[in-house]
């Protein structure tokens, strides 16, 4: 076992690929463990290779590895966990797991892609016991209604309490249920030991307070439950108590009328039961793994998620690229707690900007995305001045100063790459990838901070790759001369010095401009 292996058993990270970042997107292989690296990027077979568009998750993640690998500082920073799906020898399709971890050491860069398929298991089977306490829910909420049937057929035949029969009122004490027992007129007849549980009191049927807690949740939470009260129907919902400094509860309540031979109103029956556990796994299962932890904002994979989601339904919509001007420099100048206050700070404005139907979400470092709906789909003009009305605002609302957690105030404007669907593409994965073009142009000083994709912009982004291929070959080939250009002293008409100018001829009396090529090389 070499010892990269070595240290990655030590890290308890086995099932990983562990690479040297050589260059922006250029990588080495240092230790790779398992067949899985080669289905996710079959280019890294050489030695030495540059990562492709195969795995877009991965390309956009380069993104922001590139602040850590670019800056002064050792640093990390993770992913999170998404997918891949590989074919596997006998053409079925398999799902990956991953994870990647962009570190910088001792000024090396490195690049750690874990096959986490146990992490991930783990993270369902959380979901897992969320959806087993679901069920668990399910099966009282059947107990809640079993319960009121048989209740409210016992009271049809026994007005007075005091008649139950001594098993039926042990039964209903000892219920998981709570339950009260009320009158027509709303007064407490009888209550179990589960309700004071619930409530957290002990307290006796005169002026009980749980019933008022109840009445009074309902009333604002569902106002339709008066009127339903008032015309004698069965109720159902799902109540939200927060008593602070205390504590909050989500309680699932039935109310349901019981009725004598002659449908004459005798009784009410209420069922409750704590459902809190139940939404504190599911929203913080949710909340952690498709929201930014910094911002608050839906992360990446929730970004994706949405915009394939809406693009499956084939709604109109403009996407747009964000990234912060110089961003780099508030780490350099005042550290990362700074920078990590501006973030908040700018994700905050972003938000403060859109409406109630966008959908904002951190994709990068410093780096956001607006999935904007089309207000009119039959009008093409009036969406794109409207998109551009709104990123326009959004462009000058970052001319106010943001501040730092010292209060040194930053002034850091912002650059917007924006693409339509489906004018510009019909699949998420193009979509985002023509957004980032757009977003590229717009950081080019001679270019507006705001810049849409369109054909023209792709094929002279695609000449820019072509020529930065060809350059790179030219480089290897040797294809560059370097000429002297000679300066006259006029006083004594002699060479004094020349000016070496580099000329890079592609075939014979071909050349491309050293303004083309010496800004594509730097």
């Amino acid at each position: 076992m070499d010892e990269y292996s070595n240290i990655m058993k030590a890290l308890n990270i086995i099932d990983c690929a562990m690479l040297k970042r050589l260059g922006k997107g250029r990588f080495s292989t240092l230790h790779a463990d398992g067949a899985w690296f080669t289905k996710l990027l079959p280019e890294a077979t050489t030695k030495i290779f540059d990562i492709a568009d195969s795995s877009p998750f991965l390309v956009d993640f380069l993104i922001d590895a590139e602040v850590i690998w670019s800056g002064d500082e050792d640093g990390k920073k993770y992913s999170g966990i998404w997918s891949e799906e590989s074919i596997s020898p006998d053409g079925g399709k398999q799902a990956l797991r991953l994870e990647a971890i962009a570190a910088k050491i001792n000024h090396e860069c490195y690049l750690v892609i874990s096959n986490v398929k146990q992490e991930y298991e783990r993270q369902r089977s959380t979901l897992q016991i969320a959806r087993e306490l679901q069920i668990s829910h399910d099966e009282m909420q059947a107990e809640h209604d079993y319960l009121i049937k048989r209740l409210a057929s016992l009271l049809e035949r026994n007005e007075n309490l005091i008649d139950l029969h001594a098993p039926v009122q042990q039964a209903i004490k000892h219920s998981t249920v709570a339950i009260i027992i009320t009158d027509a007129s709303d007064k407490v007849l009888f209550f179990n030991k589960a309700l004071e549980d619930l409530f957290e009191t002990s307290m006796s049927p005169d002026g009980y307070q749980p019933l008022e807690i109840i009445n009074s949740l309902m009333h604002k939470q569902y106002p339709e439950f008066h009127d339903g009260k008032q015309k004698q129907k069965q109720f159902s919902g799902e109540l939200y108590w927060h008593n602070p400094p205390v504590f909050h509860k989500w309680i699932q309540t039935s109310a349901s009328p019981v009725f004598n031979d002659i449908q004459e109103l005798t009784h009410w029956v209420y069922t409750l039961t704590d459902n809190t556990r139940i939404k504190y796994l599911l929203e913080s299962n949710e909340n952690m793994a498709l929201h930014d932890a910094l911002t608050g904002l839906p992360n990446r994979q929730y970004f994706w998620q949405t915009l394939e989601h809406k693009i499956r339904r084939q709604d109109p919509l403009y996407l747009l690229y964000l990234d912060v001007q110089h961003f780099k420099r508030i780490n350099e100048l005042y550290g990362h707690s700074a920078g990590d206050h501006i973030l908040i700070q700018a994700a905050k404005r972003i938000k403060d900007f859109t409406a109630e139907q966008d959908f904002v979400a951190r994709i990068g470092a410093d780096e956001f995305a607006i999935i904007r709906l089309c207000n009119n789909s039959n009008d093409e003009k009036y969406n794109k001045q409207s998109c551009e009305k709104f990123a326009d605002a959004l462009l000058n609302a970052f001319i106010q100063p943001l501040y730092t957690n010292k209060q040194e105030g930053c002034t850091l404007a912002i650059n917007i790459g924006i693409a339509h669907y489906p004018n510009h593409a019909l699949q998420a994965e193009t979509l985002v990838k023509n957004a980032d073009i757009a977003l590229g142009e717009a950081r080019l000083p001679e270019n507006p901070s705001r810049k849409f994709f369109s054909s023209a912009l792709q094929k002279n982004v695609e000449e820019k790759l072509e020529l930065e291929t060809q350059l790179r070959k030219a480089i290897t080939d040797g294809n560059f001369d370097i000429y002297l250009q000679p300066i006259l002293d006029l006083n004594t008409e002699s060479v004094v010095k020349a000016e070496a100018l580099l000329r890079w001829q592609v075939r014979d009396e071909v050349f491309v401009s050293p303004d083309v090529f010496i800004p594509l090389a730097e």
